[in-house]
């Protein structure tokens, strides 16, 4: 008698199409752990920097500073603390990840994981025009002097993300480069368009010390 192989079926083990049973949820502690790390994040480094002094200028007080440390840490930190531990809630006491539960509030397909795909490729080439900014068009440093004269719109930075993000999106819905990153893909694109563009469409900053002139 001929017995055909049945091969077993796909074990879910993060668990992102059902419930997480109570015995296979984290405990407490390592979820700590993890939020231990989530505090460290660039930007800190980025203000830290600043109230130092950036580019050799002098910085503020002691005092001052850690007067506006209190404040992100109380107003940034904080909003985003209360933020993700009321889903933190919602997922300990109902077991679903994130979207699973959005289908609640959405619909089963009006928030599913593909969209959120989308979002996330949509994403790097926000970026893009930061990076391009700093690194390549002003080599890594900035003239802080220079901040309040600059547009009102930097036309050549909306477009460029505008288009990265077209990008992204449509390397995804066609698959026109199946085998590669379709984010760092859209990022890089972005990039080079902005290099492009804003020779064409931004009106050149003088330098402060030729307007003193």
């Amino acid at each position: 008698m001929n017995q055909k192989a049945q091969s077993s079926p796909a074990v879910d083990a993060d668990y992102m199409f059902a419930t997480v049973p109570p015995g296979a949820r984290r405990p407490t502690w390592k979820q700590v752990m993890v939020w231990v790390g989530f505090g460290y994040v660039a930007t800190g480094l980025f203000i830290g920097g600043t109230l130092a002094g950036p580019a050799g200028g002098a910085g503020v007080s002691f005092s001052m500073a850690l007067l506006a440390i209190a404040i992100a840490i109380g107003m940034g930190m904080g909003i985003l603390f209360v933020l993700t531990a009321l889903l933190g809630i919602i997922a300990q006491r109902t077991g679903l990840s994130l979207a699973l539960l959005c289908r609640y509030a959405y619909g089963a397909r009006g928030m599913n994981a593909q969209l959120i795909n989308y979002l996330g490729i949509m994403a790097p080439p926000l970026a893009g025009p930061l990076l391009a900014d700093f690194y390549i068009r002003h080599k890594g440093r900035y003239d802080v002097r220079e901040l309040d004269r600059q547009p009102a719109f930097n036309r050549a930075g909306i477009g460029a993300a505008l288009v990265g993000m077209a990008l992204g999106l449509g390397l995804e819905l066609n698959r026109w480069l199946p085998e590669w990153p379709n984010g760092l893909v859209a990022l890089l694109a972005t990039v080079l368009v902005y290099l492009l563009l804003h020779p064409v469409l931004n009106v050149k900053v003088q330098p402060l010390a030729e307007n003193a002139s």
